[in-house]
């Protein structure tokens, strides 16, 4: 189970990601988002859900102790501090400049067949990040790591290093700049889950990261729909 498990992670996640993702552009279909919405979080909970029953890790992945004690305390926090203060700046600058507003409307417009615009797409886009949260962290930085850890040896690093690679090709659909994000962002998630040996703060992090998305001023997605906007309640 445990090698079926990673082999979906690393092989058959990233395949489809690409396949769904020209589906997705070429659709015209009104609820294919939410489609897609529910399509991604089934495939989370079930694998998470494998997971729990299968391995029986605990809901944090708790590690018995941290290999990296040096990294507790205020290194870690620190980092997510930083984390954090860096992905809300664009936020409060989108809100307050119009420059910057232009620019993130320009970002966001490129991921306009995935953006939540309707109420209902917005609300299960929130579900969907909270979804992420704490399934991604459970699959991708508790049993993927753990997995190329025990069953390939891998060094430390080593494991950290293949589970971010694979963690960002499961988004394939951001694009290449998207991927490479998100490989570097599962490393700094794997920094804190070896600093505090548990994936409580990674998964709430992981959401706020996701849930931001919700703040942005309105773009122009499809057919000139406002896209996750502050302005979009309809």
């Amino acid at each position: 189970m445990p090698f079926l498990l990673a082999a979906f992670l690393i092989v058959v996640v990233p395949i489809w990601d690409y396949w769904y993702t020209l589906r997705l552009k070429r659709s015209t279909e009104p609820n294919k988002k939410i489609r897609a919405y529910a399509v991604t979080a089934l495939w989370l909970w079930v694998a998470t859900a494998i997971v729990w029953a299968r391995m029986r890790p605990g809901f944090g992945y708790r590690l018995n102790s941290s290999p990296t004690e040096g990294l507790t305390g205020g290194f870690v926090y620190g980092l997510m501090l930083a984390i954090a203060i860096g992905l809300a700046l664009p936020v409060v600058a989108a809100a307050r400049n119009l420059q910057m507003r232009e620019k993130v409307k320009k970002q966001l417009s490129r991921l306009a067949f995935f953006l939540p615009v309707t109420r209902r797409e917005r609300q299960l886009f929130a579900l969907l990040s909270i979804t992420a949260g704490v399934c991604e962290e459970t699959l991708y930085r508790g049993f993927l790591f753990h997995y190329f850890a025990h069953s390939w040896n891998a060094p430390l690093w080593g494991a950290v290093v293949l589970a971010a690679v694979a963690f960002g090709l499961g988004h394939g659909y951001q694009g290449i700049s998207g991927i490479l994000a998100t490989t570097v962002l599962g490393g700094v998630f794997s920094a804190a889950y070896l600093a505090t040996g548990s994936l409580l703060l990674p998964m709430v992090v992981h959401a706020l990261i996701d849930l931001r998305i919700l703040l942005f001023p309105a773009v122009e997605g499809e057919m000139g729909a406002p896209v996750a906007g502050l302005e979009q309640r309809k």
